[in-house]
């Protein structure tokens, strides 16, 4: 008899300690995943700009010509809306393009943080 007392007690435990783990749980995991966004967004990011920095140095072409290369490169791999501004320019003998975007949380809309991130090249001389 005393057995069935407890054991009646303990009935909803489990989803009282279930509710309490998720309560840990989901903001640690969401938070691995913005940050694994996060950084692939980056690095994306910093590959188009540095991409784009080395198709404006080659020999001959206009400098300005890294920013539609930048463009192209970013609406191919990330998400074009998550961009804010990209810039190509030369500075002396190197083509700088600067890239900056704003990643959402979760992807998402929402607020985001900003992302800024260069590629340098040194132009090529003939």
């Amino acid at each position: 008899m005393a057995r069935r007392v407890v054991a009646h007690r303990q009935r909803g435990a489990a989803t009282t300690d279930f509710v309490l783990a998720m309560i840990v749980l989901m903001p640690i995991f969401f938070g691995i995943i913005q940050l694994g966004l996060t950084i692939l967004v980056r690095n994306t990011l910093a590959a188009c700009a540095s991409d784009a920095a080395r198709y404006g140095a080659v020999y001959g072409r206009p400098s300005e010509d890294s920013r539609g290369e930048a463009q192209r490169c970013v609406q191919s791999t990330v998400s074009g809306r998550w961009v804010t501004g990209i810039q190509g320019r030369p500075s002396g003998d190197i083509v700088v393009v600067d890239i900056s975007a704003k990643v959402p949380p979760l992807g998402l809309i929402g607020p985001g943080f900003g992302i800024h991130v260069s590629g340098h090249a040194v132009k090529e001389h003939g």
